[in-house]
């Protein structure tokens, strides 16, 4: 299955939902996994993937967020509070913070021949 990145950007606040598209590409979440992040103002995190489902709740801040599929396709995003990232496996993501920036984070199993840790292609 191909997802389009604006599948994938869900504005909570704004009453928006997780498409029924992404909804069947993501594994359940491990809720054990859950933890908060806190990042700074111009701490970037460049483009990598995972071999699991990997969530952003963004609920402090605002931030430039990077999807890219493995087919290359690539959009960004303006992100404030109340935004959810689910960026399914395989699928590239990074974040630029104009603001510090936090939230929750989780993650859905990795599966079995899966690589642990950030991943990433030729560009």
């Amino acid at each position: 299955m191909t997802l389009n990145p604006d599948d994938l950007v869900v504005r909570l606040a704004e009453g928006e939902e997780l498409p029924e598209a992404a909804q069947a590409a993501l594994d359940p979440p491990i809720t054990a996994s859950l933890r908060f992040f806190d990042i700074k103002s111009g701490n970037e995190t460049g483009l990598h993937y995972h071999d699991h489902d990997e969530y952003w709740l963004f609920t402090e801040g605002h931030t430039r967020v990077t999807l890219r599929t493995p087919q290359g396709v690539r959009k960004e995003f303006e992100i404030g509070p109340y935004t959810l990232i689910a960026t399914a496996k395989g699928i590239e993501h990074g974040h630029a913070p104009h603001t510090d920036v936090k939230g929750l984070e989780w993650v859905g199993p990795l599966r079995p021949g899966g690589q642990p840790g950030h991943l990433t292609r030729e560009q």
